[in-house]
Order: C-alpha cells, then structure tokens, then sequence
C-alpha cells in the first residue's frame, strides 16, 4: 500500500475525516488523498469535530476525482452510505466502509454534532485498523 484514496460523494465530511485521520496514522512512505463524486466544499461541523480530538482538516479541501493521480492508487477505501454511488479505482484494492452521511443528520446542534462525531470515531477506528495501529 503506497498510494490510499478515500471517497466519498461530496469529499466534504467522510472522506475528509478519513483523510486527515490517515495523515496522522499512516507511515510517512504513504500518501493519502481523498476525493468525491461531486465535491462541495468541507462541511463546517467537521471542522469543528476534528477540532475537538486534535485532528484538524485545515489545509486539506474539497476535491473531484479528477484532481487525483488515480493512475497510482492502489487502494481505494469508499466511505458511501447504501444510498450512494461511489466509485472503485481500476486496478486498485477496494474496500468499502459503508458509513452514513452525517451531513444527512437532522435535529438540535447536539444531535447533529453526536452524529458527526459517532462517524468521525467510527473513522478513526477503521483508519487505525487500516494502518495497524
């Protein structure tokens, strides 16, 4: 595993999380992207739940596959819930996390945020497993 991708639809919650977790776990050797089917721009509760555990996405942004090397992945981890459409890369190792949208969740601020944060812990788990950590 040199090259790892994380996909989602907008690369705007998911995908982001699973990026920056992987940036902080991954071996140096390793380079990480993410991407989306239809990227929109980073969701602002990310930032803030990120914010919360010491794992900031500042610096990353929201980008399309077609913004990524996708002739050097060689694992492609889509995040997508059982409602999406998301891609798997040729030639790559695919996996695929079937995690919710938590920018699909409703209700008060807390709710919304313990949604956001329920997927961001679910993320880190599985890019710590992902990496052996």
């Amino acid at each position: 595993m040199k090259n790892v991708l994380f996909v989602c639809v907008n690369n705007s919650c998911r995908s982001q999380m699973a990026e920056a977790f992987a940036r902080r776990h991954a071996p140096e050797n390793i380079q990480i992207y993410s991407a989306g089917t239809n990227p929109t721009g980073i969701h602002p509760r990310v930032f803030e739940v990120m914010g919360e555990i010491g794992a900031p996405v500042e610096g990353q942004y929201s980008k399309s596959l077609d913004e990524v090397p996708l002739d050097r992945i060689d694992t492609c981890i889509t995040i997508c819930g059982s409602k999406d459409s998301c891609p798997s890369i040729p030639g790559a190792a695919h996996q695929n996390w079937g995690l919710p949208n938590p920018a699909a969740a409703f209700g008060t601020k807390d709710e919304v945020l313990t949604t956001f944060r329920s997927v961001r812990d679910e993320i880190n788990k599985r890019v710590k497993a992902l990496f052996g950590k």
